[in-house]
């Protein structure tokens, strides 16, 4: 059997999440579940712009909530 490189399965490297992302974050995450539709266009826009889908995101829910 041919070993895979990097950690052995199971491995958390960073357990409490420090540093991982800039910024004043939330202690839990949101998960969503989206349409495929919305799913795929949300992607496909984030790769055209040149973005992570954080920041698409963010974006959006900025927009959201100053309206």
């Amino acid at each position: 059997m041919k070993r895979k490189p990097g950690a052995p399965k199971g491995t958390v490297n960073n357990p409490l999440g420090t540093n991982q992302w800039e910024g004043n974050r939330a202690k839990s995450p949101i998960a969503v579940r989206l349409l495929e539709e919305q799913d795929r266009a949300i992607r496909d826009r984030a790769i055209s712009e040149g973005k992570t889908l954080t920041e698409v995101m963010e974006e959006a829910i900025a927009l959201y909530l100053s309206s």
